[in-house]
């Protein structure tokens, strides 16, 4: 933020603020991928967050509002998430199975 900008804020203002950024904090994900990948001369990312769910009922009906699923692109890149999920999965299964049998 410019100087000029932060130091015109009040006492008050500055209380509000700060008020409202404390339920923000950012918190650690059990599962947290970020990838950026090089596609020809631009760049794409991908982030994968899981996690217990610790938004209140209200936020999330709020944010389904704000971004609904866009049907055909979300259902696409689920549908290829799950072809590759799955038999990456089972493959797995089946190698810790040969591993442990011998």
């Amino acid at each position: 933020m410019p100087e000029e900008v932060a130091s015109s804020f009040t006492e008050l203002q500055l209380e509000m603020i700060e008020h409202a950024l404390e339920g923000a904090k950012w918190r650690d994900h059990p599962v947290d991928v970020r990838l950026s990948i090089p596609v020809l001369w631009r760049r794409f990312y991908f982030v994968l967050l899981a996690g217990p769910e610790r938004r209140t009922a209200e936020r999330r009906k709020y944010e389904r509002a704000r971004r609904p699923v866009r049907v055909i692109a979300d259902m696409i890149l689920l549908a290829v998430f799950f072809v590759l999920l799955v038999p990456a999965v089972v493959g797995s299964v089946y190698l810790i199975s040969m591993f442990w049998t011998g």
